[in-house]
C-alpha cells in the first residue's frame, strides 16, 4: 500500500529550521446553532512516521476518527483543545469566539511553538509567528490533526448534550440547524445552550402561554444548566417511580447525590413557583429519595433534597432561584446570576 505523505512534507517544508516546532490550528463546530465552537492545537515531533488516516476531519467516518483521536494523543508533543461556549459566541460573533479559542488552544499547549499554522484567512491579534493556510486541513498534518482533535471533542460534548436535553435529537445531527432540529427547537422551546445570535433562535418568540408540560421540561433543563455550571455532576433526569411520582434531576456533589424539585412559571403566570414549594411537595420528595435508592440496591448514599424555581420573564435568562436542603435549610452554593 502506498502511504501519502504530502501533508506531512508540507509540515516539513514549512519549517525554518530542521528543529522547529510546528503546531497546527482548526475548529469544528462554527456552523451549529446549537453548542460550543471547539478548537484544537497540536505539535508533533520532528521525527515521526505518519498514520494515513489523519486527514481532514470531513473525509473521515466518526469510528476514523476516533481511531485517529487516540494515534494523535498518543504520538503528539503536546496538544490543547478548547470549547468556547455558546455565551460567548452570542457575546463576541463566531469570528471573535474563535479567533479566541484558537489563541486559547495555543497558550494551553505545554510546548511552546516555534511556527503556528492556523486553518482559514484570519490569525488571531497577539499570536506570534503564526500562518494562516486556507483549506490547512487538506494541506496540513498538523492542522489535519487539530481538526480530528476538534471535531472528535465537540462531538464528545454534544452527545453528552442529549442525555441532558434529550428533545433535540442532538445526537444525530450535532447542534446543525437541519429541518428536524429546528422543528423539535419550535416544539420544545430553546434549551440553555442554543446560540440566540444565530438564527432561527435571534428571531424565536417566546410563546405567552407555553404547553405547561414543554414550559416544566424548560425550566428542568436551565436549572440542570445552571447546576452543571456550579460544579454539579448529571446522573439523569425525570426519573419515573412506579406510579408514586418523578424526580425532575438526579445530580451529584463529589459523593452527595442531590435530588431536584423544579418549578417553572411562565411569563404571564400570576403565581410565583415558590408556591409549590409546600410541607406535602416535601414529604412525597422524601418518599421519592428512599424508593430510588431502594431501586437502585443502595444501603448507604448520602442525599440532599434541593428545590430550584424558574420564572420566564425573560426566557433569554429566565430568573432561577435556588433552595438547597429543604429539609435542613442549607445554604444554597447557587449564583444564579452567574448564567
Amino acid at each position: 500500500m502506498v502511504i501519502d505523505t504530502s501533508l506531512w512534507l508540507f509540515d516539513q517544508n514549512i519549517r525554518g529550521k530542521s528543529t522547529d516546532l510546528i503546531a497546527g490550528v482548526d475548529e469544528a463546530g462554527r456552523g451549529p446553532i446549537f453548542g460550543p465552537v471547539a478548537v484544537a492545537a497540536v505539535i508533533f515531533p520532528f521525527h515521526l512516521i505518519p498514520d494515513p488516516l489523519i486527514r481532514d476531519s470531513k473525509n473521515l467516518s466518526e469510528k476514523q476518527r476516533e481511531y485517529a483521536r487516540e494515534w494523535i494523543i498518543h504520538h503528539a508533543l503536546s496538544w490543547s483543545v478548547v470549547l468556547v461556549p455558546h455565551t460567548e459566541i452570542d457575546k463576541k460573533n463566531i469570528l471573535q469566539a474563535t479567533l479566541e479559542g484558537m489563541k486559547k488552544a495555543v497558550e494551553g499547549l505545554s510546548i511552546k511553538p516555534d511556527k503556528v499554522l492556523i486553518d482559514g484567512n484570519h490569525i488571531p491579534l497577539g499570536l506570534q509567528a503564526s500562518l494562516a493556510i486556507k483549506g490547512g486541513d487538506r494541506q496540513s498534518f498538523s492542522i489535519a490533526a487539530a481538526s480530528i482533535l476538534a471535531k472528535t471533542e465537540r462531538d464528545h460534548y454534544v452527545k453528552a448534550c442529549a442525555k441532558r436535553y434529550p428533545f433535540y435529537e442532538l445526537e444525530k445531527h450535532k447542534g446543525y440547524g437541519t429541518a428536524t432540529h429546528i422543528k423539535l427547537l419550535r416544539e420544545n422551546l430553546p434549551s440553555p445552550e442554543h446560540r440566540l445570535s444565530f438564527e432561527p433562535l435571534k428571531s424565536f418568540i417566546f410563546p405567552s402561554y407555553p404547553n405547561r408540560k414543554i414550559l416544566g421540561q424548560w425550566g428542568e433543563s436551565w436549572a440542570l444548566y445552571v447546576m452543571l455550571k456550579h460544579g454539579y455532576t448529571f446522573i439523569e433526569r425525570n426519573v419515573r417511580i412506579q406510579k408514586d411520582g418523578e424526580i425532575d434531576l438526579v445530580m451529584k456533589k463529589e459523593e452527595q447525590f442531590v435530588l431536584v424539585e423544579v418549578k417553572t412559571s411562565g411569563p404571564n403566570d400570576r403565581w410565583q413557583p415558590e408556591e409549590w414549594i409546600t410541607e406535602q411537595k416535601i414529604k412525597k420528595m422524601v418518599k421519592l429519595s428512599g424508593l430510588y435508592f431502594y431501586k437502585l440496591g443502595y444501603r448507604e448514599y448520602q442525599v440532599r433534597l434541593d428545590v430550584i424555581t424558574v420564572k420566564a420573564q425573560s426566557w433569554r435568562k429566565p430568573i432561577i432561584k435556588h433552595y438547597s436542603d429543604v429539609i435542613y435549610g442549607g445554604e444554597s452554593e447557587i449564583n444564579a446570576d452567574d448564567i
